[in-house]
């Protein structure tokens, strides 16, 4: 028998309060800007819980934002758990490395690759256990998965998913006004 292990602990600890449970509102952090101005996000070893605020579009665990190209952005060796909305999101977000991470019992779709639009994000070795359903953010939702995502230009390799309450991985290519946005 095997079985996917991950560890949850680390010692930078990004978290919601005490009422954070029961409010459905928790900590979250989104990085937003564009590289030409200087974003550069590199969030590494660092322990989300009790995050995420689904009653608010876009108010993730953590959230890359409309950031365009950020080829020296990373999320490594991360651990979200006990929380209210995704792992992680990516909204308009190229070249961006993610690995290394890990989820527990977080709800809605954890790794969240938002519109279609982003391309040549690398996301490799990750772990999603128990991704439960919610209905207060998008409807799909309802139908979690733990990989949701929308763009085959994008690379996805050595994922695990495990125990969601629906998917494990979903491909959702979207549909663009002047045409599918995989040709």
């Amino acid at each position: 028998m095997r079985a996917e292990v991950g560890l949850l602990t680390r010692n930078i600890k990004m978290m919601g309060d005490d009422s954070s449970v029961a409010t459905d509102y928790g900590s979250h952090l989104m990085l937003t800007g564009s590289a030409e101005n200087g974003l550069v996000g590199k969030i590494a070893y660092t322990e989300f819980t009790k995050c995420g605020q689904p009653q608010i579009f876009g108010r993730y665990c953590h959230h890359f934002h409309m950031a365009g190209d950020v080829p020296e952005s990373y999320s490594i060796g991360n651990s979200v758990h006990h929380s209210m909305a995704r792992i992680l999101t990516i909204h308009g977000v190229h070249f961006l490395y993610v690995a290394w991470n890990v989820g527990y019992r977080v709800k809605g779709h954890n790794f969240f690759i938002e519109d279609g639009i982003e391309t040549n994000n690398v996301l490799e070795y990750n772990l999603a256990i128990s991704s439960l359903l919610v209905n207060n953010m998008m409807q799909t939702d309802m139908s979690v998965a733990s990989f949701w995502i929308t763009n085959p230009y994008n690379h996805f390799r050595f994922n695990r998913a495990a125990g969601s309450d629906f998917y494990g991985f979903w491909y959702e290519i979207k549909e663009r006004p002047d045409g599918p946005s995989h040709t």
